[in-house]
């Protein structure tokens, strides 16, 4: 949602202030790239804070150790990014933020409920790749020792992807 943060400030003229500085339109979009990227770092990494403090704190009889999850986080990371950059790239496409933020919310649902579909489902199976959530899977990465590389990184090219185009739309968009 914060990826969409530009939108308000479009909304108000606050944009055309900004913009009416020397300042280039891929400085100002930069802002929320930076925040999607930071977000997606912090939060995995509280997450797996969270773990190593828990598992010290509970007494263990397997051992358990918080490096278990990292791969885990890293494919939340990754999830984080895509999301992030699918809504800098539907946020530099509206002029309200709060359909932009109804079209995300329902996009995120949708995708979600295909990917759970398409786990019970052979009818849905063969369209569930186009899922985000497809690409995550913290059971099989953590318990089972699944490589996750490959789903992490079809995840930041959605990132790039999607990223990429929020800058082309947001450079020949009319403020």
């Amino acid at each position: 949602m914060g990826a969409t943060r530009q939108i308000p400030r479009r909304d108000s003229g606050l944009t055309d202030l900004f913009l009416a500085r020397p300042l280039r339109r891929w400085q100002y979009l930069s802002a929320s790239v930076a925040h999607i990227v930071s977000t997606a770092i912090v939060v995995p990494c509280c997450l797996l804070a969270g773990t190593a403090l828990g598992l010290v704190i509970v007494e263990n009889p397997q051992q358990v150790m918080w490096t278990d999850y990292i791969p885990a986080a890293f494919g939340l990371m990754s999830l984080l990014l895509a999301w992030g950059g699918i809504a800098l790239f539907m946020g530099t496409g509206r002029q309200r933020r709060g359909v932009t933020v109804v079209q995300l919310v329902f996009a995120i649902a949708v995708t979600f409920l295909v990917h759970m579909l398409g786990m019970f489902s052979t009818a849905i199976a063969p369209i569930a790749w186009i899922s985000p959530f497809s690409y995550f899977n913290p059971i099989a990465t953590t318990i089972r020792g699944e490589s996750c590389v490959a789903d992490v990184v079809s995840l930041c090219c959605v990132f790039g992807v999607c990223t990429g185009m929020a800058f082309a739309r947001f450079d020949r968009r009319d403020i």
